[in-house]
Order: C-alpha cells, then structure tokens, then sequence
C-alpha cells in the first residue's frame, strides 16, 4: 500500500528570539486550512524538546497548536520539556541536579514520536530550538568544567551530576535534521529570520551552514520576521539575500500579524509528496529503536 505524505516541513531559525515559534504557528494555520480545504488531510507539530516550560499548554507547543487551530493531542508535539530557559542540553542536566529526573533524551525516542506524529497527518510542520547548531543533548565531555563549577555547589558536584547523566554524545538540531532526511525521501526547510540590521550575515551564515551540512539549498526557503515594508533597509534586505543565496525569501511577517497568505510560491513549495511504502516505512521505524545516538558524518 501506499500512502501518500507530502514531505516534513522543518523550521529553524538564524539564531534565538528571532520569533520562529510565533512564525510557526502562522505558518501551521495557513497549510493546514489549505490542505483541509482540498480535503488533502491536516497538519501536525513537532518539537523535539522545548524549554522555558513548566507545562505542555504554556510551552511553545501549546502556542503552536492553539494558534494555529490544529486538532493535535498537545503531549504528542513534543518528547522534551524543561522549565528553565537554556539550550535544551543544559536544562536537562540542571533538572536532573535539581533531582527531578526527567526523561533522558535519545535520538530513537526523538524519531519515534517524530514519526507517530507524521504517520497521523499529510503534513508534518517541526520546529527546532534556536539555530541549527543548538545543542539537544550532550555528554559531560562537551559540558565545561567552568559550566559545571558554576551550575552546581562544586565542581565536584557538578561532575557527579553530569556522569550520572550518562549522555551518549553531542547530539545537535543539525543532527536531528540529518537523521529526518535518512528516513524520509524529502526535508523542506524553513530558515526565520528577523528583518533587522544585520539579518543578510545571519541568513547567509545558516545557508553556508546548511549547505556544508550536505543540505540541498534548492529545498529551502527564508521568511523574514518582524519586517516593515516601508523600510527602506528592511526591502534592501529581501533583495540582497535572494541576489547573493538564490534562495528566495517566500514570505514576510510584520509585528503583530495575525495570518499568513499562502502565495503560489509558498504552495509550490509545499506540495512536493513523500510516497513511501507503508511496510518500508515501519521496517525504517523499527530501526530506529535500535538507535543511541546518529554519528554527525
């Protein structure tokens, strides 16, 4: 049998605070009214692992699936949940100092709840933490001993805590990206970024980035936050990315923009499928249980 999926949408971002959940969840409401209105299925959210968080509904994911309407159990949208505001990595280890143990993150678990959500929808739209280079987990040979002196009563405290972690290795967003695209025939990328002073370095640094990481930059797209179309600079800016990436920039969002058009370009874009025997695909699943951790090459 044969099912057709159009492929996963990944949104990551030129770095943090760029507004990449915010551009998320307009991005989710568009495709998803579209697809419904075509009677061609729904869209479902992933996050790997979110922090700033106490609870699912004042997480990003709960941002994501209430503004975007999307009918999704919200435990479903991500595997990690921290409170306290830092990269993924660090949160998990100040949790489990804390004496909170949570669930220690692997890349099979990851994937697994990646793939449960894409198996239940037409679409699945994830979202990273940060840029590409944001750290989801990481074992205490990648943590500092000045992290660890600082985080913790001592550093021999801290050293403690982290072995106790016992962490695979460095996993990052870029990695989690790569193990998507061994998977799934296709992975279209979504690059945020904010349209201020300084965003062409940003977005051609992600590009280079990507592009060095082995990604096809023909499967990409940019849309910019926070834009203002009677900037001069800010229209300067959509000009000078696309005449030096080729990459073109399929949409703008202003500050406080409620909704997003979906133009010819953006469903273009979006409407590559991913067909893939159903067998094949859970032959891949079962894989992926086997899995500790994905070598970065």
């Amino acid at each position: 049998m044969i099912k057709e999926y159009l492929e996963p949408v990944f949104v990551t971002g030129t770095g943090t605070d760029v507004g990449k959940t915010y551009v998320t969840a307009l991005l989710c409401r568009a495709l998803n009214d579209w697809l419904k209105a075509g009677s061609r299925g729904v869209v479902r959210y992933y996050k790997a692992a979110i922090s700033g968080s106490a609870n699912f509904f004042d997480s990003d994911a709960g941002f994501v699936i209430k503004n975007a309407g999307l009918d999704q159990d919200i435990a479903t949208a991500t595997s990690y949940l921290y409170r306290e505001p830092v990269s993924p990595h660090l949160a998990y280890c100040n949790e489990v100092a804390a004496g909170n143990m949570p669930l220690k993150p692997s890349m099979a678990e990851a994937f697994a709840a990646c793939a449960h959500v894409h198996d239940s929808c037409a679409l699945t739209v994830l979202e990273g933490s940060g840029g590409i280079y944001c750290p989801l987990w990481s074992s205490p040979k990648y943590l500092s001993a000045a992290v660890a002196a600082n985080a913790y009563p001592s550093a021999d405290a801290g050293a403690s805590v982290l072995q106790r972690a016992e962490l695979d290795d460095c996993c990052t967003i870029c990695d989690f990206m790569h193990v998507l695209t061994k998977f799934y025939r296709g992975l279209k990328i979504v690059v945020v970024a904010d349209a201020k002073l300084g965003c062409i370095n940003e977005v051609l640094t992600t590009l280079q980035s990507l592009k060095h990481e082995g990604f096809d930059l023909n499967r990409v797209a940019i849309i910019l936050n926070h834009y203002e179309p009677s900037s001069l600079m800010q229209r300067n800016n959509v000009g000078m990315i696309e005449s030096l990436t080729k990459v073109p920039v399929v949409a703008t969002v202003g500050t406080g923009q409620t909704s997003l058009e979906l133009s010819s370009e953006l469903r273009q874009f979006f409407s590559s499928s991913d067909p893939l025997p159903e067998d094949s695909r859970r032959a891949l699943f079962q894989i992926s249980q086997g899995l500790k951790w994905w070598p970065q090459k």
